[in-house]
């Protein structure tokens, strides 16, 4: 599993995304951001990234994330 933010300098979390997918396509990827609530809003989440979690992040969303990944495909 691999939790990553949005935007970070260097590398996006997008590109985080597609490089773990790309490596090992059953990792999960959680995208934690400060735009999580606008992406949510906009039903927007990048291509590769499972679950979308906005800061300030809650001990619930934490675990509703981490339980979202950890469910079996299906």
């Amino acid at each position: 599993m691999v939790i990553t933010d949005r935007a970070m300098p260097d590398m996006s979390g997008d590109l985080v995304a597609a490089a773990v997918k790309a490596a090992s396509p059953a990792t999960p990827v959680i995208m934690l951001t400060g735009f999580g609530g606008l992406m949510l809003a906009a039903d927007e989440r990048p291509e590769r990234v499972d679950v979308v979690v906005g800061k300030p992040l809650t001990r619930r969303a934490l675990r509703d994330a981490l339980a979202a990944v950890a469910r079996p495909p299906g």
